[in-house]
């Protein structure tokens, strides 16, 4: 993967990321993502610092910073929407 394709996989994710509400119970939709990057990432690693915020409606937003190996590299922010998951019936 190059740098660019890197760094927008992890700000993918980051919107679920620390997050309080089981995964397995909730859904985190990303609605839109924006994504400032400076300088470019070097090495292999992305590392990602996330704040969630949602209110009762489900309807929130995450910040965070993403790192390479030498410090930060990028800005991001995500409009989300939280949901619970719908469970199946299960037959009896």
């Amino acid at each position: 993967m190059t740098a660019c394709q890197q760094i927008f996989a992890v700000a993918d994710i980051a919107n679920g990321m620390g997050s309080r509400l089981d995964p397995a119970e909730w859904t985190f939709l990303n609605t839109d993502l924006a994504v400032h990057i400076h300088p470019l990432p070097e090495g292999e690693w992305i590392g990602v610092r996330s704040e969630n915020h949602y209110g009762r409606d489900g309807v929130g937003v995450s910040r965070g910073t993403l790192f390479d190996e030498i410090g930060p590299v990028a800005a991001i922010q995500q409009a989300q929407l939280v949901r619970r998951r719908s469970t199946p019936d299960i037959p009896n």
